[in-house]
């Protein structure tokens, strides 16, 4: 079932909150939002719990309007000019100690197939109403200042919410792999 807020949220707001501690990837480069403005892009937030749907999730988005499963790890640092969703994976970290968060973010850089915001301190999460154990996505749409908000719990949902705020990518062109 599609638990579908109708809360807008202003993204001028969550990167006024953002630019004085940017958000970083697991390699620690700082993620450049105004470099996804000319595109339409979602946050896929989850914490552990939620980490193995977030995955297909994520998996599933970039199919669908990227024509690949997943992007490269260094996808949060360039614009892909064939992506026509950049899908920005969000883990949220809260609970992680200071003298832990290395073992963590070295964790990520071997496991992840594709680029990843360490939330360690819940901003990103907080800012876009993130509820533990789900998977909450956070779609914006270029040109615009709001941002939609959902609680999705499999792909299809995640697909469907997408869908229905960016019809124009329901039936996306298929991008050959090389």
């Amino acid at each position: 079932m599609l638990n579908l807020l109708f809360i807008t949220l202003r993204w001028t707001s969550i990167l006024l909150s953002l630019s004085s501690d940017p958000a970083e990837d697991q390699f620690g480069q700082e993620v450049q939002w105004r470099k996804f403005s000319s595109k339409p892009f979602v946050l896929v937030i989850a914490d552990r719990s939620a980490s193995e749907l977030a995955v297909q999730i994520g998996a599933v988005l970039h199919i669908q309007f990227n024509g690949v499963d997943q992007p490269a790890q260094e996808h949060l640092l360039v614009t892909n000019q064939n992506e026509r969703l950049k899908v920005i994976p969000v883990a949220a970290l809260p609970y992680v100690p200071g003298i832990f968060k290395w073992l963590f973010r070295k964790g990520f850089r071997s496991e992840a197939k594709t680029g990843v915001i360490l939330d360690w301190d819940n901003r990103i999460a907080r800012l876009c109403g993130y509820q533990e154990g789900k998977v909450r996505l956070v779609l914006k749409l270029p040109n615009s200042e709001e941002v939609f908000l959902a609680d999705v719990n499999s792909p299809t949902t995640a697909l469907s919410f997408i869908k229905a705020q960016f019809p124009s990518t329901t039936e996306p062109e298929r991008i050959p792999q090389k």
